[in-house]
């Protein structure tokens, strides 16, 4: 994109994808992480058929509070959204964001699902969150970009229609996937059931999850944009690419161990429960650190490498980012396990006391520093946040889920993946 798109588009570009991440959690109405909770426990009962309920109460409201929150975007999208070439964005664009945002909105919930029962592959293969939306989602979209880049010139729109398709693709495979593993079975008496039993958790975690947001990256770049313009944040979205990407270590572990985490707290199991927290965060915090020294080594030349000859700068802004992401990974699931094992409560507070600090902040270290202050005030908020998980999570659960800092208890650890990937399996083939 960086070679093909001037840099003003392509700040804009990070403005609305940013934008599309914090807007799909109101379109999915809590259940972007519920559904994992729900698959979860109904896979550990072996009651994968009642599942289906929970499944059609979570569609319908996805596709009500998505269509939604679409027109909402529709209506607003000219006080968020940055100018291209000094005018406000034409209809086309916001036409193809509001279906983007929609598909966007399903694939993440059918996803989930297929995460919750145990399916990790496909889930992480299928996930549609953000741009970076999976291995499948992702190789559509180089392909066609290959394509448009071959015959016709690259713009704005051209990407936004290939995101489209690509979420549409992803969107399909994810509801065939599991209808093929599980029964789609309607009971209107056990849907209506489900969304009562389940609205007000639903409420208290879609809170959580967007004020989490409010205080994260998503926020930051949003805010930048309405300050500064796409140009000015085309280092800023250039840096937070590749900090997404080194961030996967704990994003993918986030999405493997759920129904390890939800299964070993059924049980009672505070040991093997503290054991798999503490490894998935040694395993984040071991790439995460070797991935920052390697961009550390390459520094500038390696962000001109990647992103073209215009973009060494947004090193610095890596670097303002870089303390946040290791402690970031150092902390592992605390956040995560929180959620899942029914403390969203806690959750939604910690969430809401740091985006009532970090909103203010963005805006402040903007105005004195430029659009690398939004860095620098991202970095120290996710230390403060993550050590308040942390904290909150060993006080009402009893459990750490930091990483290990002893080299012999990595290596112990380590022995044990292929026991959980087994348990895993098993978990499956029981259903």
């Amino acid at each position: 994109m960086t070679r093909n798109l001037d840099q003003e588009t392509y700040g804009f570009f990070g403005v609305l994808m940013s934008l599309m991440v914090i807007l799909v959690v109101p379109a999915t109405a809590g259940y972007q992480i519920s559904i994992v909770r729900l698959a979860g426990q109904a896979s550990s009962n072996k009651n994968i058929d009642r599942f289906s309920d929970d499944l059609w109460a979570a569609f319908l409201t996805t596709l009500a509070a998505g269509i939604f929150v679409s027109c909402l975007f529709y209506w607003s999208s000219g006080y968020f959204l940055p100018s291209l070439d000094g005018e406000m964005v034409n209809a086309q664009v916001v036409w193809l964001a509001v279906l983007l945002l929609l598909l966007m909105s399903l694939n993440v919930l059918f996803s989930e699902a297929l995460r919750g029962l145990g399916w990790i592959g496909w889930a992480a293969s299928l996930t549609g969150l953000g741009q970076h939306g999976g291995a499948v989602r992702v190789t559509i979209m180089l392909l066609a970009s290959l394509l448009v880049v071959s015959v016709d010139h690259f713009t704005l729109v051209s990407l936004l229609q290939i995101a489209v398709f690509g979420s549409f693709v992803v969107t399909s495979v994810a509801v065939l996937a599991l209808a093929n593993k599980m029964s789609l079975t309607i009971r209107v008496e056990g849907i209506i059931s489900s969304l009562k039993k389940n609205v007000g958790t639903n409420m208290q975690l879609m809170s959580g999850q967007l004020l989490q947001l409010l205080s994260g990256q998503y926020a930051a770049i949003v805010i930048g944009g309405i300050f500064f313009g796409g140009t000015s944040l085309a280092l800023l979205f250039a840096a937070q690419q590749l900090r997404v990407l080194l961030s996967a270590p704990i994003t993918l572990i986030n999405g493997a161990i759920p129904a390890l985490l939800i299964d070993a707290h059924i049980r009672g199991n505070h040991a093997e429960l503290t054991h798999l927290l503490r490894l998935s965060g040694s395993m984040a915090t071991a790439v995460s650190l070797a991935a920052l020294l390697m961009v550390a080594i390459g520094g500038s030349s390696l962000f001109s490498a990647i992103f073209g000859p215009s973009y060494g700068d947004a090193f610095l802004f890596f670097l303002a980012f870089a303390p946040g992401l290791l402690f970031n990974a150092f902390c592992g699931s605390a956040a995560k396990a929180l959620t899942l094992l029914g403390h969203e409560r806690i959750f939604l507070i910690v969430t809401a006391l740091t985006s009532i600090i970090a909103v203010p902040a963005f805006y402040l270290t903007a105005q004195v520093m430029g659009p690398i202050g939004l860095a620098v005030a991202l970095s120290i908020i996710l230390v403060f946040q993550n050590l308040a998980f942390l904290i909150l999570l060993h006080e009402k659960i009893g459990v750490w889920s930091h990483a290990y800092l002893h080299p012999a208890q990595y290596l112990e650890s380590f022995r044990d993946l292929g026991r959980w990937a087994q348990e895993l399996r098993k978990m499956r083939s029981d259903k």
